[in-house]
């Protein structure tokens, strides 16, 4: 019985994403600059532990928000 021949499309995130992406994209230049442990500090005290929902990170609730307004 022969192996079965690997298809790339499973291979895809085996890749290292910077072989992926252009890293001199204007979003790649922008999102290095970006301070993430800023968002951390303004927004934590915002967050309540063991109450409710678990809370999503200050990454992607600022992200969605910067989105939703433009």
């Amino acid at each position: 019985m022969q192996a079965k021949p690997r298809s790339l499309q499973t291979e895809l995130f085996k890749i290292p994403i910077h072989k992926i992406i252009n890293a001199r994209h204007s979003l790649c230049v922008l999102g290095a600059k970006i301070n993430r442990s800023e968002f951390d500090k303004a927004f934590g005290s915002l967050y309540s532990d063991g109450k409710g929902r678990p809370a999503k990170t200050t990454r992607l609730m600022v992200g969605l928000q910067s989105i939703s307004t433009t």
